[in-house]
C-alpha cells in the first residue's frame, strides 16, 4: 500500500497539479504511517505545488536513487514536465490575458524567460488541449503576441460542443471500422452465407443429440464431414 500511496502523490501531481484530498477509508493514523515512509515524495509534492522550481529539481536530483529503486524514475520524469504548463495554466486564475513576456516574468520555467521559447511552449500546451487559451499577433509587429485565456471552458454551451465534437469522432471511427468488415468477413470465412450455413448445420447436430439420431444428410455421415469441410475450405 506504501508504493500505491508514492504512485498516488506522483499521478495526482499529473492529472490535478496538486494531490488531492486522500480516500476518506484511509484512516488518519495509516496516512500518517504513508507519509513517514514517503518524505521524498510528499516533499517533491510541496516544491511543485508551491511552483518552487529550485527545490524541486534539488528534491529530484536529491532522491534520484530513490526514484530508481520505487521503480518510479519514468513517472517523476513526467512530474517535472508537467510542472511548466501547471505554472502557465495556474495565471488562467488570475489574469484573462498578458502580453508573453509577462507570462515568462510571471512562471519561473524550467525553460527560462526568453519570450521566443515561452511562446513556443505555451503554442504547445494549447494545440495539445491542454491549455484552452489562444495566443493572439497584433498587426504591429513591435507589439508582443498575447496570451487570452478562454472563459468559456466551464459553459454549457462550450461543454456541449465538445461533448458533440468527441461524438463525431466515434461516429467516424465506427465508420471506418464497420466499412471494413465485409473485406475483413470474407477473409475470414464470416460471410453471411457462410454463417447460415453454419447455423444450420449446427441446429441439425442440435436435432440429432435430442433424438438420438444421425442428422439428415441425404447421404451417409461422411458426406455431411466432406460437405462441410469443402464449405469451409
Amino acid at each position: 500500500m506504501v508504493e500505491a500511496y508514492k504512485k498516488w502523490i506522483l499521478t495526482s501531481l499529473l492529472a490535478h497539479g496538486k494531490t488531492i484530498t486522500p480516500p476518506k477509508v484511509i484512516s488518519s493514523s495509516t496516512m500518517r504511517i504513508y507519509q513517514s515512509t514517503s518524505k521524498p515524495y510528499t516533499s517533491l509534492a510541496n516544491a511543485f505545488e508551491k511552483g518552487d522550481l529550485n527545490t524541486l529539481m534539488s528534491e529530484f536530483e536529491l532522491a534520484r536513487s530513490v526514484w530508481r529503486t520505487d521503480n518510479n524514475l519514468g513517472l517523476v520524469s513526467q512530474v517535472i514536465d508537467a510542472f511548466d504548463q501547471y505554472m502557465v495554466m495556474k495565471l488562467g486564475k488570475k489574469f484573462s490575458a498578458l502580453a508573453v513576456p509577462d507570462v515568462a516574468q510571471q512562471v519561473v520555467s524550467s525553460v527560462g524567460t526568453d519570450p521566443d521559447v515561452i511562446e513556443t511552449l505555451v503554442a504547445s500546451l494549447i494545440m495539445s488541449g491542454t491549455l484552452d487559451a489562444m495566443l493572439l499577433h497584433m498587426d504591429d509587429h513591435s507589439r508582443s503576441t498575447m496570451l487570452r485565456f478562454s472563459s468559456a471552458a466551464m459553459s454549457p454551451i462550450f461543454q456541449e460542443r465538445s461533448v458533440q465534437a468527441q461524438l463525431l469522432r466515434e461516429i467516424r471511427a465506427l465508420w471506418l471500422i464497420t466499412g471494413n468488415t465485409g473485406l475483413s468477413n470474407d477473409a475470414l470465412e464470416l460471410g453471411d452465407e457462410h454463417l447460415r450455413f453454419l447455423q444450420k448445420t449446427q441446429r441439425w447436430l442440435d436435432d440429432g443429440d435430442k433424438s438420438g439420431a444421425l442428422p439428415p444428410t441425404g447421404g451417409s455421415g461422411f458426406d455431411v464431414d466432406e460437405d462441410i469441410m469443402g464449405d469451409l475450405h
